[in-house]
């Protein structure tokens, strides 16, 4: 093999392996594999005036910031959605919401930058 198909394959190894790290840094603090939607939600909640932004649909993962008027914009929007919070049922960071005949199990989880909420499917 020629020096430069050696240095193509090596970088492509490089980069897939970062790839992966980033995606694997992603899930353990985002809950996604999908670092670039991740990524542009975090940059939102942090950079702009959103309140929350929903980063994954399937289970769904919502970020919201980490301020109070954000948590409330936020559950104002889950009632918006027919959702009503079950207060009774409120174990630590385990939130549940009923709509309709269905229950939702919500796990939030708080850092000092954003709350993720992870819908337990």
């Amino acid at each position: 093999m020629k020096k430069e198909h050696k240095e193509i394959i090596a970088g492509s190894v490089a980069a897939l392996i970062i790839i992966v790290l980033i995606g694997f840094v992603s899930f353990e603090k985002l809950g996604t594999f999908n670092f670039v939607k991740a990524g542009i939600g975090f940059a939102q909640i942090q950079f702009t005036d959103t309140d929350y932004v929903e980063i994954q649909k399937s289970p769904r993962i919502v970020l919201v910031k980490d301020e109070t008027d954000s948590h409330e914009e936020f559950m104002a929007m889950l009632e918006s959605e027919g959702y009503d919070y079950d207060y009774e049922a409120q174990m630590g960071s385990s939130h549940t919401f009923k709509k309709g005949g269905e229950t939702q199990h919500v796990i939030s989880h708080h850092n000092g930058y954003f709350t993720r909420w992870t819908w337990d499917e």
